[in-house]
């Protein structure tokens, strides 16, 4: 919330970079006295950010008091549409069923090429986090042999910004282990980021679920009580 001349300035210096051209699409103006008045409705902006040119389309609300004789904004709200909003989430949401089509394709440039250059995965079947898209990659060359099809069983998707969101939740792989078919269940975070119009990974985290670990940590303790 900019509220002084200086923060409504820094504001403005970087959005004029996106060169921005504004159309009123919906206008509703009133009179609330002979020195105030407020304009709200739909507007629409072309912008342009590195070199691509896109459409945004907010609702806004300018309330206006004559000074001296001249019009001044005291009060400016401009909000993103509430469809774009939910735009956004099915958009994001989808971004499952094109890493898992990664997957199924077999090539690791592939899957990999979905993480943003300075992407983070800490994986479900390698204790070594992965920082550098090599890295990546070679997690996925081995992870790949198990011929994964991974499917959502629970997600939450939210959108932390104009450009940021994450998806958590559970997801189950059908693998083939020694060559036989078997589910791997596991909780997954993604965090992704828009970067040159493209939502990448940013950060991915899977781990095992808990029931697995304290499974095996049962049948450690059983195996240590018999040796002593």
């Amino acid at each position: 919330v900019r509220t002084t001349q200086e923060e409504i300035a820094e504001y403005f210096e970087n959005f004029l970079k996106l060169k921005p051209f504004g159309t009123i699409n919906l206008s509703n103006v009133r009179m609330l006295a002979t020195d105030l008045a407020i304009n709200s409705g739909v507007y629409t902006f072309k912008l342009t950010k590195d070199g691509k040119e896109s459409l945004v389309q907010a609702r806004y609300s300018f309330t206006y008091k004559k000074f001296n004789g001249t019009w001044k904004i005291i009060d400016h709200h401009s909000s993103a549409m509430p469809e774009s909003e939910e735009k956004k989430l099915e958009e994001v949401t989808g971004l499952f069923e094109k890493w898992n089509a990664a997957l199924q394709t077999g090539d690791p440039k592939k899957v990999a090429a979905l993480y943003a250059p300075s992407g983070v995965l800490l994986p479900t079947v390698s204790n070594q986090v992965r920082t550098t898209p090599a890295e990546i990659q070679d997690y996925f060359t081995a992870f790949l042999k198990l011929k994964p099809f991974g499917k959502i069983d629970n997600a939450n998707v939210r959108i932390l910004g104009n450009d940021t969101a994450i998806n958590s939740g559970v997801y189950t792989f059908d693998v083939q282990m020694d060559g036989k078919p078997t589910k791997v269940q596991a909780r997954y975070s993604f965090t992704y980021k828009k970067i040159g119009g493209e939502w990448l990974i940013v950060d991915h985290h899977s781990s095992g679920m808990p029931e697995k670990v304290e499974q095996a940590m049962q049948e450690a303790e059983k195996e240590l009580a018999v040796a002593a």
